[in-house]
């Protein structure tokens, strides 16, 4: 296919597995019956690129080597092959997931995708310097729309009116749930992509064979992660990891959960603004399920928490998250929990609703 004027292309710079997001656009572009491809990065390999049988993936093979220079090395060979794909696919727009491959991309995009691609921002990335943060708000001024995972992100963005925010809600109806017990043992549960940040290690120490407890971890293990080396190490018997899981087992999983583990960042205080400005999914799990949350003091979530009275925000260095936790469940007040999640939940919905809303005018532009 050297022509692709009819299909709308979308650029990420992982595999599949790392960009459940991408999700959204594809069941959208499915929903209106538009043509798409989604170009991956397979990060592994060395090879040519392959695309999928049914047309709907390319995936880019470019190995990335340690150390800062193999790193640019494999950004470098990845834009070269991602800027030879899209001359010659001339796709009708875009959809370019995260600021890395946009940056990479920048002068080609504005120059042949202007007002054509959607920039979606999922994380801070580079934005502390200053030439890359013009970069990504050149970006901004120049795409038909971007979106962003959370508003935290304006802690480092500009405001602009091009902005438009998106929720990783995945499940969309509310568990109905009115009463609240927290027999123990109390089951506290992460549920996403395993990553060991130094708070939630030092939660997971403080908290080690407490009877009190029970620490699940649902979710694929990321590499680089040394949970399982950290358990064997200090013989902690009060965890359990369980695994890959679908959306379709939400439920199941919330239903034996006392507490959701939002608990994320690398330092005690003076967080960096790639701990402190994003939304994890399981806030949303957390007002459609109906299970209070636990996260670090000092981020976008602990104030959304605070706010909508979701739960309670600790320091995972404290020595003492057990009586912070103990006086938080003794003094659960569930009426304004529930009132705060079922406040949320509107407000989420009515701005999920806008922005898919814009984004099918938009697709809609482009294939017309």
């Amino acid at each position: 296919m050297s022509e692709s004027k009819n299909c709308i292309g979308i650029v990420a710079f992982w595999d599949k597995l790392a960009v459940p997001y991408l999700d959204k656009y594809e069941q959208t572009l499915d929903r209106m019956q538009i043509p798409y491809q989604s170009i991956l990065w397979d990060r592994s390999t060395d090879g040519e690129t392959a695309e999928s049988e049914d047309r709907t993936e390319l995936v880019i093979r470019r190995s990335v080597r340690p150390g800062m220079i193999g790193k640019i090395a494999g950004f470098l060979r990845w834009r070269r092959e991602a800027k030879k794909l899209l001359r010659n696919r001339q796709y009708a727009g875009l959809i370019v997931l995260t600021t890395h491959p946009a940056v990479l991309l920048s002068s080609f995009l504005k120059r042949k995708y202007k007002n054509r691609y959607v920039l979606d921002i999922r994380d801070y990335t580079q934005e502390k310097y200053s030439l890359y943060r013009r970069l990504v708000m050149s970006l901004i001024d120049k795409s038909a729309m971007t979106t962003i995972s959370s508003k935290g992100f304006l802690r480092f963005l500009e405001p602009h009116e091009k902005i438009v925010p998106n929720h990783n809600i995945t499940v969309t109806e509310q568990t109905p749930k009115s009463e609240f017990v927290f027999d123990e043992p109390i089951e506290i549960s992460f549920v996403g992509n395993v990553r060991l940040d130094r708070q939630t290690e030092a939660m997971l120490l403080t908290l080690a064979n407490n009877p009190k407890y029970h620490l699940r971890f649902v979710g694929r293990i990321v590499p680089g992660c040394n949970i399982e080396e950290l358990i064997r190490e200090h013989k902690i018997r009060n965890v359990s990891l369980e695994g890959a899981f679908n959306v379709r087992q939400k439920p199941e999983i919330y239903s034996r959960t006392h507490l959701i583990n939002a608990v994320y960042a690398n330092a005690a205080e003076h967080l960096s603004l790639g701990d402190a400005t994003p939304l994890p999914n399981r806030l949303y799990d957390a007002i459609v399920f109906r299970c209070p949350l636990v996260a670090s003091k000092g981020t976008y979530l602990a104030e959304i928490i605070d706010e909508y009275h979701l739960g309670l925000a600790v320091n995972g260095f404290d020595r003492d998250l057990d009586e912070q936790i103990t006086a938080y469940l003794a003094g659960f007040r569930a009426e304004a929990f529930l009132d705060g999640c079922a406040k949320l939940y509107r407000e989420v919905l009515a701005e999920e609703s806008a922005f898919h809303d814009k984004l099918r005018s938009i697709f809609t532009e482009w294939v017309l």
